[in-house]
């Protein structure tokens, strides 16, 4: 029970094409595990100390990828759950997965276009993770080709209530927008978690490089800087205004 408990904490890539050349599993395995450490990053604060095992499979093509034992880090398992839970997405739609970085797209599309080099061409990759097995296919291609060609990022400012702090995968908060009161994730480094705690509760501008859906919506942002979003008495009314112009 124990050793399948242990192996159910893996994540596992499994090339199933019975004519599989030896470049498509190096290159197939080399872009898998840098969009593990492209991952690792955006959850793992102390994402550089991470060590990662690897296991092949004696007589197959299935490697697998585990936590070293001697490690204590906080939120190694939430990449594991993280990748593979992209890739059940990505089967079903061009919804971008949280916590997938901008630099880990390139990954997810070169390993997609490895499985499944053409239209014609039966997958040739499962990535499974406790037991549950999810075949790389052609709907994966076509719904990352969306999001990289829709997706946009920017440098900018978004403002909203800051209502949400999580510390499930790497810690962030959750802004709020006023309009649509829809959920911006604000990725936060170790300098701005004070300013972000000082200001929970409250409505906010937060500026950096955000990141948007392909119907213009914003979904996140990496913070840079926070400011409080002045209170109404702050706002001068349209009498105070009218009265700067006629004084120019």
């Amino acid at each position: 029970m124990a050793q399948s408990d242990e192996i159910n904490k893996n994540l596992i890539i499994k090339f199933e094409d019975q004519l599989l050349s030896p470049s498509d599993f190096i290159d197939g395995v080399r872009e898998f595990f840098s969009l593990i450490k492209a991952v690792t990053a955006e959850i793992c604060e102390d994402s550089e100390k991470v060590k990662w095992v690897i296991e092949v499979k004696k007589g197959s093509a299935i490697v697998s990828f585990k936590r070293h034992p001697d490690q204590s880090i906080p939120n190694v398992e939430n990449v594991i759950k993280t990748v593979h839970s992209s890739f059940k997405i990505l089967e079903t739609s061009a919804e971008e997965p949280e916590s997938i970085p901008e630099e880990a797209y390139k990954h997810l599309q070169n390993l997609a276009k490895i499985a499944c080099p053409d239209d014609k061409t039966e997958s040739k990759i499962s990535i499974i993770r406790n037991d549950e097995q999810i075949k790389i296919t052609n709907q994966s291609v076509k719904h990352i080709r969306e999001i990289l060609k829709d997706g946009k990022q920017a440098y900018g400012s978004v403002e909203g209530w800051l209502q949400t702090v999580s510390l499930r995968e790497k810690l962030h908060f959750v802004l709020y927008e006023p309009v649509w009161d829809k959920p911006i994730k604000c990725w936060v480094d170790k300098k701005h978690l004070q300013a972000m705690l000082k200001l929970f509760g409250k409505r906010v501008e937060v500026y950096g490089n955000i990141r948007y859906r392909k119907d213009g919506a914003p979904t996140s942002i990496k913070v840079d800087e926070v400011k409080p979003f002045p209170d109404g008495n702050e706002i001068p009314d349209f009498r105070s205004v009218i009265g700067l112009l006629e004084n120019k």
